[in-house]
């Protein structure tokens, strides 16, 4: 019997390939959230040492506070610039993960195929090594079942 091949092995190869292309870009996709996260923290940081900074003032003057004002209104609007990008990242994140998810899936179904494919091939080859030591077993009794009955005839 020839060696196990399976037919979809290379399909297997490229659903494999491309599950890596979409972990990839889920990873980058996550990426991007965790920047613009960080880049999020730090807006709150700012804000939170401004006003610890006035707050250390002995004497507070109106500019300080105007100043203030207007730097904490830029942390809002860039904020309020941020978190739009921030749920449509999630929606990105969400619909990459659905397709590694489906990746994972149809090479799991791929790779049980081939499970199956092999076991089937591995139970067709024990048959036909069952087969041939079952007609080399019977050759060889039929064989010296007739040395017996030439011997006996000479005799």
């Amino acid at each position: 019997m020839k060696k196990f091949e399976f037919p979809l092995s290379r399909v297997t190869k490229w659903s494999i390939q491309k599950l890596s292309v979409e972990q990839l870009a889920l990873l980058r996709l996550l990426q991007e959230l965790a920047d613009l996260d960080q880049r999020l923290l730090e807006l709150r940081e700012k804000a939170t040492e401004s006003q610890m900074k006035l707050q250390t003032l002995p004497v507070v003057t109106g500019y300080e506070l105007q100043t203030l004002v207007r730097f904490m209104h830029s942390l809002v609007q860039e904020r309020d610039r941020l978190q739009p990008s921030r749920k449509t990242l999630f929606a990105k994140i969400e619909r990459q993960r659905q397709q590694v998810v489906a990746g994972h899936r149809s090479v799991r179904l791929l790779e049980n195929l081939e499970v199956r494919r092999r076991s089937e091939w591995t139970l067709e080859l024990s048959k036909e090594e069952d087969a041939l030591a079952s007609d080399l077993f019977l050759a060889k009794l039929a064989r010296e079942s007739r040395e017996v009955t030439a011997r006996s005839a000479e005799l």
